[in-house]
């Protein structure tokens, strides 16, 4: 009888331990995942005041003194360049003040650490930083990952930039912004805006989901850690497919290509010889219709398409040898065709 009072004091005492270690684990989890949920809104938040193009070396040194314990820089950063990165994980959360000892950091750390094994805690990686050029801040990123137990990891970031991701929907209208959609061993989700960009898709853009961080359920899908930018890019995306047709058939008025663009010329289509590159057609320039550049009236250089009448406009962006037109972007030049595109540069001025 004794025996068996002992076995079962044993085992409540193991239950007893389990639980107790459990429940170490899981407050290690919640408070980690609490402290990286407000350092993570922070940190975006003193991102989003750098204003691109405008934001000095003061403005990034003040952010930079800030999160001077999870920030560092390689090379030189001074008012002339600096590429200065942020970043913590939820085991480094703890600061000083937090943090009684190094032994009590060290615990913390190693108990968040083994909470995301065996309780297949959610837990995420912070990044962010921002890179400036002669005293301007012309770049900002900020990047928020969580894993999904089983499943493998969600990431998104958010850029500041002043080069936005090729846009080749034209002649559509471009917008001053992106959503894009990574897709490969680990996809993720990103969204671009510029200096241009208007404050309320700026808005939109940058809207994290920090509760991805702390909710008991994780976030599973591509969107959620940045929902309002994923409806508006499936909402988009849904028009795409329609908007490629149109380009392949050229189902647009001759007008609306002219206006999108940047340069229109009225070319001459001379014999190929032997100094023609492969899969090009030599052209004469005999009138520059809009924007200019340095091919002049008189030179010849070579078209990167096939010819479609001995005189034809042609729609294209860059000022290079040989010239790229556009989709669409070689016409024939009938009088009408002419007249058309001579109304419609001169409607836009």
């Amino acid at each position: 009888m004794v025996t068996v009072w002992r076995g079962w004091k044993l085992c409540l005492w193991v239950l007893t331990s389990l639980l107790v270690i459990y429940l170490i684990l899981l407050a290690a989890v919640q408070i980690s995942q609490r402290i990286a949920r407000r350092r993570a809104e922070h940190l975006l938040s003193d991102l989003r005041g750098l204003q691109l193009e405008r934001s000095s070396w003061s403005d990034a040194q003040a952010l930079m003194q800030r999160w001077g314990r999870w920030g560092h820089y390689e090379g030189t950063c001074d008012t002339d360049h600096c590429d200065y990165r942020i970043h913590f994980d939820s085991a480094g959360m703890v600061t000083g003040s937090t943090a009684t000892s190094e032994q009590f950091f060290n615990l913390f750390s190693r108990s968040a650490e083994m909470a995301t094994t065996v309780l297949s805690a959610h837990l995420p990686y912070v990044e962010g930083g921002f890179h400036l050029q002669n005293n301007l801040v012309v770049g900002t990123w900020f990047s928020l990952g969580t894993n999904v137990p089983g499943e493998g990891q969600l990431m998104s970031r958010v850029i500041g930039t002043h080069n936005l991701e090729r846009y080749d929907l034209w002649p559509e209208k471009d917008p001053e912004y992106r959503t894009v959609l990574r897709t490969g061993t680990i996809g993720y989700f990103f969204t671009q805006f510029t200096a241009a960009t208007k404050q309320e898709d700026v808005e939109w853009l940058t809207a994290v989901n920090f509760s991805c961080i702390t909710r008991w359920v994780p976030c599973r899908e591509m969107g959620d850690l940045l929902p309002s930018a994923w409806a508006k890019f499936t909402a988009e995306n849904k028009h795409v497919f329609a908007i490629r047709e149109r380009i392949a058939d050229c189902a647009y008025p001759l007008e609306d290509l002219v206006e999108a663009s940047e340069r229109v010329a009225l070319v001459q289509v001379e014999k190929p010889n032997a100094q023609t590159r492969q899969f090009t057609s030599p052209a004469r320039l005999v009138e520059s219709l809009k924007g200019s550049g340095s091919w002049h009236s008189g030179d010849v250089r070579d078209i990167w398409s096939d010819p479609v009448a001995p005189t034809q406009i042609l729609l294209f962006t860059e000022d290079s040898d040989p010239v790229y037109p556009h989709n669409c972007g070689v016409i024939p030049a009938t009088p009408e065709n002419l007249r058309t595109v001579k109304a419609a540069v001169e409607g836009a001025h």
